[in-house]
């Protein structure tokens, strides 16, 4: 989760640590978003002296962050890894859900003494695979990782992870998922992964990138891999129903495509 807190207000705040586990259903009969909050783990103490820590889960389904907006958990007392297992619920249309995003937050429950920010974390939902479950490290925001899956560039393939601000050795933890899709077809597709620096009130700024494929596609396109570039996608060919791992330097640009 994010280290500063997105809002102004009274309350104290404290060195972020932990993550957050919560899953995410699209419910079409009642038309509805569940929100999961399975339980937050290493979280930091508010007081760190007396190592207290009352923490309870807070969301907003952004843009709108007003009280019919807000839903809570229960507190959890004197614990940093509190279990919750419990379900928050947003009535909302399901083609809606591509303008909206989801801010997770933990808090501590000051009971006679103010509130304290333990960290939060923002999903978006215009690309997410709303039936998958996420684990979100509480981290320090504002770098973004953009994903596309050529040949098609189109809205539908791209893929971005959560922000994470003030770092420049940010840890997403986040997954990427392309449905139907056999090995066959993508022989000849490429994985475009690129950084940016977000500027709320100016253009991004791009930070470099990579190119996976296996070097060779369809005439529309250029897919330019190179080096471990081509060698990371072979080896994902090759052992299907496995990850592969490995580590590539960013490109300073990108390969344009042919007839743009």
């Amino acid at each position: 989760m994010m280290s500063i807190y997105s809002e102004s207000g009274d309350f104290d705040s404290v060195e972020v640590s932990g993550d957050v586990l919560f899953s995410l259903k699209y419910d079409e009969h009642t038309q509805s978003l569940h929100v999961f909050i399975k339980q937050c783990n290493g979280l930091a103490y508010a007081d760190a002296s007396r190592l207290v820590s009352n923490p309870y889960v807070k969301c907003y389904l952004l843009p709108d962050k007003s009280r019919q907006s807000k839903r809570k958990t229960s507190i959890k007392k004197n614990t940093i890894n509190p279990v919750y297992n419990e379900t928050i619920k947003y009535s909302i249309v399901r083609s809606q859900l591509v303008n909206r995003a989801l801010l997770i937050s933990v808090w501590h429950n000051g009971r006679l003494s103010r509130n304290a920010f333990l960290g939060e974390v923002q999903v978006p939902l215009d690309c997410r695979d709303i039936e998958l479950g996420y684990d979100s490290v509480l981290k320090q925001g504002f770098l973004v990782d953009d994903g596309y899956l050529f040949p098609s560039k189109a809205k539908n393939t791209k893929r971005k992870t959560d922000i994470v601000k003030k770092n420049l050795n940010p840890q997403y933890n986040s997954t990427f998922v392309y449905k139907e899709l056999s090995l066959e077809q993508l022989r000849e597709m490429c994985l475009e992964l690129t950084v940016w620096d977000r500027e709320a009130m100016l253009s991004n700024e791009f930070l470099g990138g990579v190119r996976l494929s296996s070097g060779k596609g369809k005439e529309e396109v250029e897919l330019e891999s190179v080096g471990e570039e081509i060698s990371l996608w072979q080896k994902m060919m090759q052992y299907p129903d496995s990850w592969a791992e490995g580590t590539l330097p960013l490109r300073s640009s990108m390969g344009k495509t042919k007839g743009k």
